[in-house]
This record gives structure tokens, sequence and C-alpha cells, in this order.
């Protein structure tokens, strides 16, 4: 209690305990909250948690996460190694991989059995 009453959320001047709830607010007022910025509102502890509904942010996370999943540009890797990579980063990794190729960053063999960087060509 000696906590709460240095730090001003108790009033014991009177016969009882009475909480001080505006001092909640006082408190609140000049501490500083650290809101997420870019990426780090949608990816959390290296995983994407929310998709953003925002064009712009939309193809910086699915940036984000072409160069974690994918970061050697000339790298040809199969569905189901990019699938695990994707699984590391997403719990969603079948519409990640979608939304990649659809988004130009990655492309695919037209049977799906090989993935690489958009900027080089699978043929």
């Amino acid at each position: 209690m000696r906590v709460l009453s240095d730090a001003g959320l108790l009033d014991n001047s009177a016969d009882e305990l009475r909480l001080r709830v505006e001092r909640f607010s006082e408190l609140l007022a000049v501490a500083p909250v650290e809101r997420p910025a870019g990426v780090d509102r949608f990816v959390v502890n290296g995983r994407l948690e929310q998709y953003s509904s925002g064009a712009d942010d939309r193809a910086t996370v699915l940036t984000h996460l072409i160069d974690r999943a994918m970061p050697d540009p000339a790298e040809l890797v199969d569905e189901r190694m990019l699938t695990e990579r994707l699984a590391m980063l997403t719990d969603d990794r079948v519409t990640v991989r979608r939304y990649l190729v659809d988004a130009g960053l990655l492309d695919r063999e037209p049977d799906g059995s090989a993935y690489c960087r958009a900027a080089l060509s699978v043929d």
C-alpha cells in the first residue's frame, strides 16, 4: 500500500483509505505512449498479426514478408520450402503466398512447383 500511497493513488488523510481515481488520468497523461509505426503495426515478434486494408501499408507489409522469406533475389525454391518459410512469418501462409504472387513480388512456375522473387524469371 505504501507504493500506491507514494504514487498518489491512495488518499489516507481521512479515517479510511480512498482510491484517487483522478490520479490515474494524471499519470497516464504524462506517461509517453509508444505506438508502433510502419510494419510494426502489423508484424509482432516477427509474425504477421494483422493484414492491412490500406494499399500502401499492404505493399509495405508484403515487401517486408518477401524480404524475410526470400532474402536472396536469385534463389529458386519449391512450394514446400516457401510455405515452410512463410509459416514462420504468418499463420495464413497459403493466402500470403497468393498475395505475394498477386502483388508481383513473387513469380511462380505455371504448375506452382517453384517460386522466385519477381526480379528473376522462372522460365
